[in-house]
């Protein structure tokens, strides 16, 4: 199993964070990495999301809610080529601190039989935009774009 992880403190409250990260049709406003996510958060509903590297075309992908606990966490999952070759589980985790501030995880685990093949040339590509995607949802809430 393979994963990659990330996070950045944004200086405000965890709710206030859950609202913009849970609101989807806003999500085109400030990520660069998953401009489109449609469908409901709930566990075992469908989200077709669309991820944009730079240079390249835009990539739709259909996952599924995997998990879902209410201004915390939810993550979903997403199939490269079959689940049996490589699959994706993409965590969205929010970590209040005691100073008002919220830690935002944001980390993927690949599994499957090809995975390490498949995620190896492409890591340095998708960290870096989940770092991307970290820094622009910071910059969103803190610069009050969202609200």
């Amino acid at each position: 199993m393979k994963e990659i992880r990330t996070g950045i403190t944004i200086l405000a409250p965890r709710e206030h964070v859950w609202d913009v990260l849970t609101d989807f049709g806003r999500w085109g406003e400030w990520n660069p990495l998953i401009p489109k996510v449609s469908g409901q958060l709930e566990i075992g509903a469908r989200l077709d999301i669309q991820v944009r590297f730079p240079l390249l075309p835009p990539m739709p992908i259909e996952t599924i809610v995997a998990s879902l606990h209410p201004g915390q966490d939810f993550s979903w999952r997403g199939r490269i080529i079959s689940g049996q070759l490589a699959e994706g589980v993409h965590f969205f985790e929010l970590r209040p601190d005691r100073d008002g501030s919220t830690l935002f995880v944001n980390r993927e685990l690949f599994a499957g039989a090809a995975s390490a093949t498949l995620i190896w040339p492409v890591q340095r590509m998708l960290s870096e935009g989940y770092r991307r995607m970290n820094e622009s949802l910071k910059r969103y809430i803190e610069q009050g774009f969202c609200c």
